[in-house]
């Protein structure tokens, strides 16, 4: 049947990853006797357009089609199905078809065809943040399509893995515990399931001077940082091996900077700063009624 106007026919596609998908298209153009017909498919990305099959050329297209799509149909037929393998949550996308029929310009067709591809839950893993009072909240958060519904929650102490039976997205638990306490959750959607990696919950008496702990030499002075991780309220002091910090034992003078901070935190809670004279520093801390002292430079 002979037609005056460009047209195309096509059917959205819902596919599971991993899977492949066959897009169903034809198309038509005005009377024209014509002996060749070229045509290829299309995606956006911002601005710029990126093939994902070409008649002419199979291997012009984007990197991450490569051997993954082919125009299936007939051209000469006016039949533009496409088809796509190894189908990835990425390609989940608008897709247009153009067409070069000898005697026309190339023609794009203005409406798309919906790809949607649907994957099980993945990336799956967990958010630790200070709460109120002595308490960590920790959020999963998961990547899916359809979205994840639901979220379940396990912890793991001394071996033992127990079901918490809390289904939401983000929990309060305390922390400070003797033996070490981790948790991990667990992401659902109507494909499948993930695991986050357990995090591991602070223990009460977890305080420690961490390595970061140092004495710089400038030309002018010597900076001392002491850098503890804690879960509780920390007192941090300064010493020397014959006396409190103030005491004079020497004729440089240094400044040292004390820094308490949580885990996995970016910013120090405090920084106390003070000049003294000494000619070997020690670093301490103490928390409910553990102590440790620890030399973390010499500057003499």
């Amino acid at each position: 049947v002979a037609t005056e106007e460009w047209a195309m026919t096509t059917t959205d596609r819902k596919a599971i990853s991993g899977s492949c998908v066959v897009i169903p298209c034809t198309f038509d153009f005005p009377s024209h006797p014509y002996k060749a017909v070229q045509g290829a498919w299309f995606k956006y990305w911002y601005y710029w357009k990126y093939t994902v099959a070409y008649s002419k050329d199979p291997n012009y297209k984007m990197s991450t089609f490569v051997g993954r799509t082919d125009i299936i149909g007939d051209l000469e037929e006016k039949d533009c199905t496409l088809k796509v393998n190894n189908l990835r949550p990425e390609d989940s996308d608008n897709y247009y078809f153009y067409v070069d029929v000898e005697g026309f310009e190339d023609h794009t067709f203005q409406t798309p065809v919906k790809l949607e591809v649907l994957d099980s839950s993945r990336n799956t893993s967990v958010r630790m943040t200070t709460g109120k009072g002595k308490t960590v909240s920790l959020s999963c958060s998961s990547d899916g399509n359809p979205a994840v519904h639901r979220f379940n929650w396990f912890k793991i102490s001394q071996g033992n893995v127990t079901d918490l039976k809390l289904s939401g997205q983000t929990i309060t638990v305390p922390y400070g515990f003797e033996v070490e306490v981790s948790y991990y959750c667990v992401a659902t959607n109507s494909l499948g399931s993930s695991q986050s990696v357990p995090v591991q919950i602070p223990t009460e008496y977890g305080a420690v001077i961490l390595p970061e702990s140092r004495c710089t030499r400038y030309q002018t002075n010597i900076i001392c940082l002491c850098l503890v991780q804690i879960n509780s309220t920390v007192n941090i002091t300064w010493a020397v091996p014959s006396g409190s910090i103030g005491e004079m034992g020497s004729d440089r003078i240094y400044e040292t900077i004390s820094h308490d901070r949580f885990p996995g935190d970016q910013h120090s809670h405090h920084q106390r700063r003070q000049t003294v004279k000494v000619d070997k520093l020690f670093c301490s801390r103490r928390s409910r009624g553990q102590g440790l002292t620890e030399a973390i430079g010499n500057p003499a």
